[in-house]
């Protein structure tokens, strides 16, 4: 079900549809054959994981599809919410490619640009997948904006330890 506000599409990567799966703007992720919002999912057929910050994901959900020919497809949810509700066609602006500009390039140049851009989540919560937190960015963009947030994290100074009980 649905949640107040949310809208669902179909789930996309780099173009491929999975006519099995919707995806939401909050970052659900909907198996049509299951009927059913997909957390786990015992026959192993998909599921969705949260990493930890120190893997390949880094620290993003992902989800895992087997196809009918029983081909693993790993699946950021956060690039599928950005592919299905904000494309870079147009929402390029965002890593400063005007929309004029990017009807003018070639498909082997927007193809290309598809597979280098970055989802940025605005907030720093990799597990805060809503369309309104994510954020095309080239790599130079993220990197800058994550030596931004360590830098400030770092000027907080270290976050106190709670007592221990019973002291």
């Amino acid at each position: 079900m649905l949640r107040h506000g949310e809208v669902e599409a179909p789930l996309t990567r780099y173009g491929t549809t999975f006519l099995n799966f919707s995806i939401t703007n909050f970052g659900r992720v909907f198996q049509l054959k299951k009927h059913g919002w997909v957390e786990r999912v015992p026959n192993y057929y998909a599921y969705v994981r949260h990493a930890h910050g120190n893997g390949a994901s880094g620290g993003n959900a992902q989800l895992t599809i087997r196809d009918d020919m029983k081909a693993r497809h790993r699946i950021r949810i956060h690039r599928a919410v950005m592919e299905a509700f904000k494309p870079l066609a147009e929402f390029s602006h965002e890593i400063g490619i005007p929309a004029d500009v990017w009807a003018t390039l070639p498909v082997c140049v927007t193809s290309a640009l598809q597979f280098c851009v970055l989802v940025n989540h605005k907030d720093g919560n990799p597990k805060n997948n809503h369309v309104q937190n994510l954020e095309w960015s080239t790599p130079m963009d993220n990197h800058r904006k994550a030596r931004l947030s360590m830098i400030s994290l770092s000027e907080r100074g270290p976050t106190p330890t709670p007592p221990e009980a019973g002291r």
